[in-house]
This record gives structure tokens, C-alpha cells and sequence, in this order.
């Protein structure tokens, strides 16, 4: 049997999510899950509606659904409104990478001119957001 490609199974899983959401329509768990789902299927449209629904009603749970939906504003060109998701994601993630977001690169440059020369890196942390994290098949 031939084993199934990532987007074979993306779609798949985005099957059941909605077969699982017909079940319980207003559940903003199973909602918002189908909506990331979606997102990963490829779906856009179809998980912007999910997710953009959520967020306006303060619904949506996690970080990851908050960065579909960032990544999803910023493909259709809507920046004001991905940088809000963009920053609730970063208030609600553990990990920053969730959302895209990367140390800035004069972090690095200062830890390694500390290890070179033994003095205390001056340069701050900083996020960034970071597209190449984003680039995809968006299609909206």
C-alpha cells in the first residue's frame, strides 16, 4: 500500500476535524482546532472563517491558532490585523517560535563577540518577525 503524502494526510485530518466540528458546532475548542487544521490543508479561506470568527469573540484558546491567523492576515495583506494576532500570540505562546517569532541576529553577534574577547555583549535581545517562517502555500 502506498503510504500517504503530508498533504494527503492534512487533508485527511481536515476531514475528520470537520466531521468532529459537525458534532459540536459550538464548541470554540474543536472550532479552533479545525481552523489550524484548515490552515495546514491548505484551506485558507475556509480557516480564516473559523479563526477570524474566534478571535473577534476573544474564543480563540492557543497561541498556534493565533499565528494561522496572523500568517493568514498577512497573506491577504492585512498587517494591521496580523500583528495583532501576531502579538496575542506572543502573550499566550511558551515558545516564541510558535508564532514566528526569532531572535534578532545582533543577539548572536554579541554572544559570539562575548566568547571571543571575554566582554560583556551590550546589544539586547529583540524579536522580529521572521517571514521566512510564514512562507507557504498561502493562498486567500
Amino acid at each position: 500500500q502506498k503510504e500517504a503524502t503530508p498533504q494527503e494526510r492534512l487533508a485527511w485530518a481536515a476531514k475528520k476535524l470537520e466531521a468532529l466540528s459537525a458534532k459540536a458546532p459550538d464548541n470554540p475548542t474543536v472550532e479552533g482546532d479545525l481552523g489550524e487544521g484548515l490552515a495546514a490543508a491548505g484551506r485558507d479561506l475556509d480557516a480564516y472563517g473559523h479563526l477570524a470568527k474566534l478571535a473577534d469573540k476573544d474564543l480563540l484558546g492557543t497561541a498556534e491558532g493565533y499565528s494561522a491567523l496572523s500568517r493568514l492576515q498577512f497573506a491577504a495583506g492585512l498587517t494591521s490585523k496580523s500583528a495583532k494576532s501576531l502579538a496575542r500570540c506572543e502573550a499566550m505562546a511558551a515558545d516564541r517560535a510558535v508564532c514566528g517569532l526569532a531572535k534578532a541576529p545582533e543577539k548572536k553577534v554579541a554572544e559570539k563577540a562575548k566568547a571571543e574577547d571575554g566582554k560583556k555583549a551590550t546589544a539586547k535581545p529583540s524579536a522580529k518577525f521572521d517571514p521566512a517562517v510564514f512562507a507557504g502555500d498561502l493562498k486567500i
